[in-house]
């Protein structure tokens, strides 16, 4: 879980988005790990990055309204890192309409990588957490026309938005978006959405965000930016069944920020863990 007392890094590029050489990055290894300093969005930037031209935008960047998913109960507990990230806005009705009752939806499996193309059932071995496979299995799932590997100074094309993958070898992966505004923003699993980082702040780019959550949970593995087609809702399916998971209580501030209020969910993991089952339903999808 993330922690008040870390020190943030700046999450800057030495070269940010307004230079040559930053629109030419394409790994991100001249990251600035500099102090971050209270400034621009909050600990954020260091004193010499205040200033960072961040990911362009397309115009086709979805809105972030934690005030209006975080009200949906069915919502919150249904719709997983990769729902959010991929769907946008769009609500996946089907999963809703799975839930047992209005305040029980435990039994709704997640949608997951391989759930549409025939490997509804990868997430539940460990061993194919890994960027690589993940990767793939999006692209089966959504067709490489709909999903395209992109860069953090990159400009998507029209019709397109940006979402970046993250792993934890072995364990769990996970899917940041960009919001209109520029800003980045996640679900992990059952839990709310937010904006904010494993150090509390706010996340300008997520190649060089805290994604380290505590010993048992480390995003170490950066997989990359992509694409999204935000014309059509994606054709996502849900994984198999859920097996042998232990879910966790997590507490997280709902807006941002360690100033902002909290509350206490019962969560499943943020990825992986509660992989799902029918996909019947995965194109019926609600704009909210």
């Amino acid at each position: 879980m993330g922690s008040d007392k870390k020190v943030p890094l700046c999450q800057s590029p030495m070269k940010d988005c307004s230079s040559k050489e930053g629109r030419a990055n394409n790994v991100g290894d001249d990251r600035c790990t500099k102090h971050a300093i209270e400034g621009r969005y909050g600990k954020v930037f260091c004193a010499e990055h205040q200033n960072a031209v961040g990911s362009p935008e397309s115009g086709w960047e979805p809105e972030y309204t934690p005030s209006v998913l975080n009200a949906l109960y069915k919502y919150v507990k249904t719709h997983n890192c990769m729902s959010y990230a991929l769907r946008g806005n769009f609500m996946n009705a089907g999963l809703i309409l799975q839930c047992a009752s209005d305040n029980d939806c435990e039994s709704v499996n997640f949608e997951q990588p391989g759930g549409k193309s025939g490997r509804r059932n990868a997430m539940r071995n460990e061993g194919l957490r890994t960027c690589p496979v993940v990767q793939k299995l999006v692209e089966a799932d959504v067709g490489k026309i709909d999903f395209k590997p992109a860069t953090f100074c990159s400009k998507c094309p029209d019709g397109y938005s940006k979402v970046a993958l993250v792993v934890h070898n072995g364990t769990d992966y996970h899917w940041y978006r960009q919001d209109k505004g520029g800003l980045w923003s996640h679900k992990d699993g059952s839990n709310p959405v937010k904006n904010f980082d494993a150090s509390n702040q706010k996340i300008f780019n997520p190649q060089n965000c805290d994604r380290d959550y505590g010993k048992d949970l480390n995003y170490k593995q950066f997989c990359g930016f992509f694409c999204v087609n935000r014309e059509e809702v994606p054709n996502l399916g849900q994984g198999g069944s859920r097996r042998g998971n232990k879910r966790k209580t997590r507490r997280w501030s709902l807006f941002g920020g360690s100033s902002g209020s909290s509350r206490t969910y019962r969560s499943r993991s943020r990825g992986s863990s509660g992989s799902s089952g029918s996909s019947r339903n995965s194109r019926r999808a609600i704009n909210i």
